[in-house]
């Protein structure tokens, strides 16, 4: 519907519905990686039907990457799809 009304994808997050899924998997996210939390950090894409999307990449990617780890060798952060 979006697309077809020429409004770019983002203009889903104006909505209360998507920002339920980072609220429902925060606790996962801080159980799985010993506290992480949810940053904020959210992008809205359209795929088109039969489009792939992006490719496997790590978001957050610095010019210091060992900054973005822990001592343990544990992530800073983490990314949902």
């Amino acid at each position: 519907v979006l697309a077809a009304h020429d409004y770019p994808p983002s203009f889903l997050l104006a909505y209360a519905a998507p920002w339920t899924i980072p609220a429902q998997l925060a606790p996962a996210v801080a159980a799985a990686t010993g506290g992480d939390a949810f940053t904020g950090d959210v992008v809205a894409i359209r795929v088109e039907p039969g489009g792939r999307g992006f490719g496997p990449r790590r978001d957050r990617q610095p010019e210091d990457v060992a900054a973005t780890f822990r001592d343990d060798g544990a992530p800073r952060s983490c990314t949902a799809w």
